[in-house]
């Protein structure tokens, strides 16, 4: 379960994930992005110049959680992927 809160500016967050982590508060509660948006897709296109599908995964976990992040959509958007 993500365990969802708004933080202290609205965004939607995952809780309780790391939470005993010393890792900064943004890693530890990723904000929850939509599957399909418009804004999740400019991110992992932007996260996709830098590298592989499981790097874009790891660096977009580090600050996001997307709603089923692994499922194909995003890989047909390019053959690299």
């Amino acid at each position: 379960m993500l365990h969802p809160f708004l933080d202290d500016e609205k965004i939607p967050r995952v809780g309780k994930r790391l939470r005993n982590s010393s890792l900064p508060e943004k890693t530890k509660h990723p904000i929850i992005l939509p599957k399909s948006h418009y804004v999740t897709e400019l991110i992992v296109r932007h996260k996709h110049l830098h590298g592989g599908s499981e790097l874009i995964l790891s660096a977009l976990r580090m600050q996001y959680w997307i709603i089923s992040a692994r499922t194909k959509s995003h890989e047909k958007m390019c053959p690299l992927f």
